[in-house]
């Protein structure tokens, strides 16, 4: 029965070291006032959005931001912005529920297999855009049942 689990352990083992190696994560694991798997419900005109962030913290500036790890090889991280886009969005939309005078809301992906980043930064104007995007996607989806 262990034998099937070894390899995951050892992986598991080398991310979470290569994680805490990682300088991003001297200011993310130190943040005395950061969440982590905060869970967070939604409140759109048409429906209820629920999620779970991984990472919320000041960032140096003072300003709250957003991490979401992502586990998994992936070829090209920039591509994989594009992809992960809406689900930031929507990350960021909570962060701005909970801190809604910032000018901008960050939102970070942080790759654990390449110990990359990308950055992906919203404007109040960006989020409006995505909450009415995340509206009509709801009512979509509720025209389908």
């Amino acid at each position: 029965v262990a034998s099937y689990r070894d390899p995951f352990e050892r992986e598991l083992a080398a991310l979470l070291h290569r994680c805490r190696q990682s300088p991003l994560a001297e200011h993310w694991l130190a943040h005395a006032e950061a969440r982590t798997e905060m869970r967070f419900t939604l409140s759109l005109d048409r429906g209820l959005v629920h999620g779970v962030v991984d990472y919320i913290g000041r960032g140096a500036d003072g300003l709250w931001e957003l991490v979401d790890y992502k586990t998994g090889h992936r070829a090209n991280p920039d591509e994989a912005v594009q992809h992960y886009r809406l689900q930031l969005a929507i990350y960021a939309l909570c962060l701005q529920a909970l801190y809604p005078n910032q000018g901008e809301y960050r939102a970070t992906l942080y790759f654990t297999d390449l110990d990359e980043v990308r950055l992906v930064r919203f404007t109040p104007a960006d989020l409006a855009a995505a909450r009415t995007r995340l509206d009509d996607l709801v009512a979509q989806l509720i025209g389908m049942l």
